[in-house]
């Protein structure tokens, strides 16, 4: 099993992209998105509520993998063939999110996890402010 951790704003995204890729769960989309395949059919209807109520909260998005399906995510993500970053890590980047180890508040990848937070909040349509709020 492989779990990506995500925060709050960017399980709204996938959320979004899930729908429009035409996935039924999240992790059937996560799998897709690291090459593998997922049977892709969906009801087209996005989730009223994934339980995200900050953008920052933190949310995990878990699949299986076979043993080949991971050796092979290992082999593109580590050196000399890739990256050099965690198979997880590996997927969160080929779902376009930035790889994040940590982010502890006060620290600059904090103040980077808020920016890309605000940004993707705002890039749904939605009001950052309201995932902001304390």
């Amino acid at each position: 099993m492989i779990s990506v951790a995500v925060n709050g704003a960017e399980m709204l995204r996938l959320e979004r992209e899930r729908v429009a890729a035409g996935a039924r769960s999240l992790p059937q989309y996560v799998r897709h998105r690291c090459g593998l395949p997922a049977g892709l059919v969906s009801n087209g209807v996005v989730a009223d509520d994934l339980g995200v109520r900050r953008a920052l909260e933190r949310h995990v998005i878990s699949f299986y993998v076979t043993e080949e399906e991971y050796a092979a995510l290992r082999d593109q993500s580590s050196l000399p063939n890739g990256p050099g970053i965690t198979v997880a890590q590996y997927a969160r980047t080929r779902c376009d999110l930035s790889v994040r180890y940590v982010s502890k508040p006060g620290t600059q990848d904090r103040v980077r996890e808020e920016d890309e937070a605000w940004a993707i909040l705002n890039g749904l349509g939605l009001s950052a402010d309201d995932y902001f709020e304390d």
